[in-house]
């Protein structure tokens, strides 16, 4: 009499190749999370070197991107409207140095993700009048053409 066992075999193959495969899921997870974390760094990177122009790189420039400084009194919402904001936060801390800790938590929801963690502020104005502070920070990026592009920058002091 032949043995039953309680998996058809190609139920019992299926399971072999999805356990076959379970490495090679992580490293593709690993992979975007490593992805998502460049695009984080090269953001930092723009913004303390005042660079517009690799600022512009790292968005989606379209209207639904948005940001909130810490000294925003409301949400900019729009490529158009954030890149100015940029501009302006230049012009006026011409010495911006940003560093963000390590993330607090990272998410990847298919070509969405975020990153939430602190960022240690120091800036000093034209007239050399220099900020320093701790900020909440939450990015979220977007995965288009290839690339890991920001959507939301949203900082606030952390209260005293």
């Amino acid at each position: 009499m032949p043995r039953r066992t309680c998996l058809s075999s190609p139920l019992r193959l299926g399971t072999l190749a999805v356990f076959a495969l379970l490495p090679m899921l992580a490293q593709a997870q690993d992979a975007d999370e490593q992805a998502v974390k460049a695009a984080n760094g090269a953001f930092y990177a723009a913004l303390s070197r005042t660079d517009e122009a690799a600022m512009g790189q790292v968005w989606v420039h379209a209207p639904y991107v948005a940001a909130i400084h810490p000294g925003s009194k409301a949400p900019i919402i729009g490529w158009e409207a954030v890149q100015q904001s940029w501009t302006d936060n230049f012009t006026r801390f011409p010495v911006t140095t940003v560093t963000p800790s390590e993330p607090m938590a990272f998410h990847r929801n298919g070509n969405t993700a975020w990153i939430v963690g602190t960022e240690a502020v120091h800036l000093k104005d034209t007239g050399g009048k220099e900020f320093q502070f701790t900020a909440l920070a939450t990015n979220v990026y977007e995965f288009q053409n290839g690339h890991w592009l920001m959507v939301v920058h949203h900082a606030s002091l952390v209260p005293q």
